[in-house]
């Protein structure tokens, strides 16, 4: 394959990552960015509950537009 690409393998496959069937190497999570990201999540669902929320009570009084 070298000679059809100008590559060697380890170049073709994505440099120097894992070869194919070995998992990739362990990485601790960062406390931070999780925390980031489920603060994230939060807002994001709480902002559609409140959505839902404004739809149902819209619904319950009668003026819900079709």
């Amino acid at each position: 394959m070298f000679y059809a690409t100008g590559q060697p393998g380890w170049v073709r496959f994505g440099g120097y990552a894992a070869p194919y069937g070995y998992p990739a190497p362990y990485q601790a999570p960062n406390p931070e960015l999780e925390k980031q990201f489920l603060r994230g999540q939060v807002d994001a669902l709480q902002a559609e509950m409140d959505a839902v929320s404004k739809r149902l009570a819209d619904i319950e009084a009668g003026t819900a537009e079709s």
